[in-house]
């Protein structure tokens, strides 16, 4: 008779499932302990709920609320991943709807813009949603008629608490004001402590209207030049000041926020992660993680820090009847590059032109989480000294991928490279060749292989600029790194310069902004002319 193993593995089985199962329990521990442990691989072979975990993170995945038994799920998510390997919509529809150049949002299946108000040199919100797999077969678009404002410079939304954020401005007294809504109806949010909040008294600076936001669950980061200020909308309370713009600042979760700070004595940057404690309500710098060094093989590619864009899955997936959410700790980071390259000798020339070149580096969250999850609560707060700091591979997880654009003009510009949810990225004005001009690229990311023979890979083959002489680019990594693998397809959009959106079942794109000043309408009719923008929906399920 052979002895039962000791341990873990000597619980009975059912005992031994509801323990490995459990979602505290990470997917790569497990993978990593079914490298050197058979007996474990055999039995978590068995387990159909461990199976379903494994496969929802490899697609940024948490699980939602449903009433399907867990093979159901596992077969909807595989035939989802199918559907969006093969890019075989469910539906395509594309329609003209009320539309003024603004501000767009586009979470869980709701798309908000700014739409003409009911007078004219007034402006509202349109909220619409989209298609589902769910019975809703086309794009119901919600206008309001009674509700408007003079001009609206942001706006959020979190389709899970029914919630709309949004700053508006009035040129005339030049007051700005954060509005706290219900997102169809927008009536002023039953929990809101306050639902809409004075932040300038416009006395004598025509311009202080210039304010921005992000909403992170119940928290609201307001951004005015290079400070930020973060507010618990529920409760009121101001939990956090800090020095960042808006372009410097990310939620990762309701509980984690990082800001982009450039280090004076080193021409790198590296991301602040803090974390939300309650009670008190207040935020502390736990870690400073080290974004990956771009290391330059020739004197004539020039690297500015300033230059690295942030793009992150936004937070507020809608819950009800979904039985996938986004899991913002089983998401990607893309960080844009832009580097310029100084071409000083050209025999011959007079003049030396600079061209400029883009990089896309994407990495997985899983390793910020992992490590804010070691890290103790009682972790000094941020006006301490001693807070720790980590080398990108220390929390990256050793797992990227690097792209080049070959659209040389964005990298004066300061546009992310795409739009990205979950394991997905829809490239916004970061080109390949096409023989469609309209044809927009839309990536896949997912690591090289989940089976237990996974072995690490070297270090990413350097990539090139072409010209007349070749500038390498490559990441330092040791040990080396682990290379994500990449799925491209070609989609159709209205142009090249059309903007794009995603989030977990759909993209939306839009057809290119006419030359007009943001808010500004030439006429005020809601059926023809330039009050009015097709839009393009794909809806994947």
């Amino acid at each position: 008779m052979t002895p039962r193993p000791d341990g873990l593995l000597g619980l009975p089985t059912e005992i031994f499932f509801h323990i490995v199962e459990n979602p505290v329990i990470g997917c790569r521990d497990l993978l990593n302990c079914m490298l050197v442990c058979r007996r474990l691989r055999d039995l978590l072979k068995d387990s159909m709920l461990w199976t379903y975990q494994r496969e929802l993170e490899r697609d940024g995945l948490t699980d939602g609320f449903s009433t399907l038994t867990t093979a159901a799920k596992l077969k909807k998510l595989l035939d989802r991943r199918q559907r969006w390997k093969d890019f075989e919509p469910i539906s395509v529809e594309t329609l003209s709807i009320p539309f003024v150049k603004g501000p767009c949002c586009l979470i869980g299946g709701v798309f908000a813009r700014i739409v003409p108000g009911p007078n004219p040199g007034t402006y509202s919100i349109g909220v619409a949603r989209l298609p589902s797999a769910n019975g809703n077969d086309h794009i119901q678009d919600s206008l309001p008629t009674s509700k408007s404002w003079r001009r609206i410079t942001a706006l959020a939304i979190d389709p899970s608490q029914d919630l709309l954020v949004f700053l508006d401005w009035d040129p005339v007294t030049g007051d700005s004001h954060l509005n706290i809504r219900t997102l169809f109806a927008q009536e002023p949010h039953p929990l809101a402590a306050k639902s809409c909040i004075a932040l300038y008294d416009g006395r004598g600076h025509p311009y202080d209207w210039d304010y921005d936001m992000k909403l992170g669950s119940d928290l609201i980061a307001i951004h005015r030049y290079n400070k930020t200020m973060l507010r618990n909308w529920k409760t009121g309370i101001t939990i956090w000041e800090g020095y960042y713009r808006n372009t410097e600042f990310f939620f990762l979760s309701p509980t984690l926020f990082f800001g982009l700070k450039e280090i004076e004595t080193n021409p790198e940057r590296m991301i602040d992660l803090y974390r939300v404690n309650e009670p008190p309500e207040r935020a502390d710098c736990i870690a400073h993680l080290m974004l990956p060094p771009l290391e330059t093989s020739d004197e004539g590619l020039s690297f500015d820090c300033a230059d690295i864009l942030v793009e992150l899955t936004p937070l507020g997936d809608h819950a009800t009847d979904n039985p996938f959410l986004s899991s913002p700790s089983h998401g990607l980071l893309l960080l844009t590059y832009r580097c310029r390259v100084e071409l000083t000798e050209r025999p011959g020339e007079g003049g030396l032109p600079i061209t400029a070149g883009v990089y896309a580096v994407v990495l997985r969250t899983s390793g910020i989480f992992r490590l804010a999850s070691e890290i103790s609560s009682s972790q000094p707060d941020s006006t301490q000294k001693d807070i720790p700091t980590y080398t990108w591979n220390e929390w990256a997880q050793n797992e990227l991928v690097i792209l080049e654009s070959d659209n040389d003009e964005i990298g004066g510009t300061a546009h992310s490279a795409g739009r990205i949810h979950g394991s997905r990225i829809i490239f916004n004005d970061f080109d390949w060749y096409t023989e469609d001009e309209s044809g927009r690229h839309f990536a896949t990311i997912y690591r090289q292989s989940d089976d237990v023979d996974e072995t690490p890979l070297r270090r990413p083959a350097p990539i090139f600029i072409e010209d007349e002489r070749d500038f390498t680019l490559e990441l330092e990594s040791d040990p080396a790194v682990r290379r994500l693998k990449v799925s491209l397809k070609i989609i159709s959009a209205f142009a090249s310069s059309g903007k794009c959106y995603l989030d977990q079942n759909h993209i939306l794109t839009l057809e290119p902004d006419p030359h007009e000043p943001q808010n500004v309408v030439p006429g005020h009719g809601n059926e023809t002319g330039p009050n009015r923008k097709l839009v393009k929906v794909w809806t994947m399920g």
